[in-house]
C-alpha cells in the first residue's frame, strides 16, 4: 500500500471542497435517495481491512463501494502519484484498470477522478501520426464495455488529529469485463484439452491476437509513440537528439523514475546489447 503526503492545510476556505470526502456533490444531487444510501461511507480500521472488503465486493457483476481508512502523513511521494499509485492498488484488488482524469486540490487535501480504461463512454480515439510517408494502420483495439464506472480517491486532514489524514475510495463499476490470461498459464489451460499444441504455438498465438490491443500502426516508432501517448498519466516521452538517418524513441516509466530520483546523477548507455549503467 502506498502511503500519502502530508496535505494538512490551516487555511479553510466554502466551498464544494469541503463536501464530505470522496462524494462528487454533482452526481449525488442526481441520484435517487435509494442509491445514495447504498453508497454511505464505511469506515475501515485500515488499508488491509478495506481492501479485502473491496476484494470481496468486486466479485459482484456491479461494485458500489465507499469506503474510507486513516493514516499518518508521509512527505515521501507526490500527493498527485500517491493517488495513481492508490488506484494500481484498487486495479491489484478489482481486476478493473482505472486511467487518471483530473485532480483536484481542496483547501485541506486532494481529490482525484478515474475511469476504468475499458469504460465505452470513455474511449478516446487513437491519434493518427503527423511523420511524412506513414502509413496508418487500422486496429481493433481492446474490448470497452457499458461500465459506468467511477473512482474518487481522495486524501483529506480535514477532522484529523496532527500527522495524520484520512483516504476514502469511491467506487462504481456495472459491467464485468472478459476474462483474460497471460500466455503461461493459457498455455497450461490449453494443453490441458490439447496435449499436441505446443507452449511456444499458444504464445505465437497469443502474440497474433493481441495486436489489436497495443499495436497502434504498422510503423514500430509511430505504433509505440501512439501507445505512449495513450498511456500518459504513466510514461513520458523523451525528446532524443539523433544524427541524420537514425530515428529514435525515448521514454521514461513513472512509477520507476520516482524511486531513482535523488538516486542517481548520470546514466550511460553506449552500442552494446543490455548494456547499462547507473551512477
Amino acid at each position: 500500500m502506498s502511503h500519502g503526503a502530508d496535505l494538512c492545510s490551516t487555511n479553510r476556505s466554502d466551498g464544494k471542497e469541503n463536501q464530505p470526502i470522496g462524494i462528487d456533490v454533482d452526481d449525488e444531487n442526481r441520484r435517487s435517495p435509494e442509491k445514495r444510501s447504498k453508497l454511505s461511507l464505511t469506515e475501515y480500521d485500515d488499508a488491509k481491512s478495506l481492501f479485502s472488503a473491496l476484494r470481496t465486493a468486486s466479485k459482484d457483476s456491479s461494485i458500489l463501494f465507499n469506503g474510507s481508512f486513516k493514516m499518518g502523513t508521509d512527505q515521501a511521494i507526490d500527493d498527485k502519484d500517491r493517488n495513481k499509485n492508490i488506484a494500481e492498488d484498487i486495479w491489484a484488488a478489482t481486476g478493473y484498470r482505472w486511467s487518471v482524469h483530473d485532480h483536484t486540490l481542496l483547501a485541506d487535501g486532494l481529490s482525484s477522478r478515474f475511469y476504468c480504461c475499458q469504460d465505452e463512454e470513455r474511449k478516446k480515439e487513437s491519434e493518427k501520426s503527423t511523420r511524412p510517408g506513414a502509413v496508418h494502420w487500422e486496429t481493433e483495439g481492446m474490448d470497452h464495455f457499458p461500465c459506468q464506472s467511477k473512482l474518487t480517491v481522495t486524501v483529506t486532514c480535514r477532522g484529523q488529529p496532527a500527522g495524520h489524514q484520512s483516504i476514502s475510495l469511491r467506487i462504481e463499476h456495472h459491467k464485468p469485463h472478459n476474462i483474460w490470461a497471460v500466455p503461461s498459464a493459457l498455455a497450461t489451460m490449453v494443453r490441458e484439452d490439447f496435449s499436441h499444441v505446443s507452449s511456444q504455438q499458444v504464445y505465437r498465438a497469443c502474440v497474433s491476437f493481441s495486436e489489436g490491443l497495443w499495436k497502434c500502426a504498422e510503423d514500430q516508432i509511430d505504433s509505440a509513440t501512439a501507445l505512449l501517448k495513450e498511456m500518459h498519466d504513466e510514461a513520458d516521452i523523451l525528446k532524443v537528439e539523433t544524427v541524420e538517418g537514425v530515428t529514435a524513441l525515448g521514454w521514461d516509466l513513472e512509477r520507476i523514475s520516482q524511486h531513482l530520483q535523488g538516486k542517481i546523477v548520470e546514466i550511460a548507455i553506449d552500442a552494446t546489447f543490455r548494456s547499462i549503467c547507473f551512477v
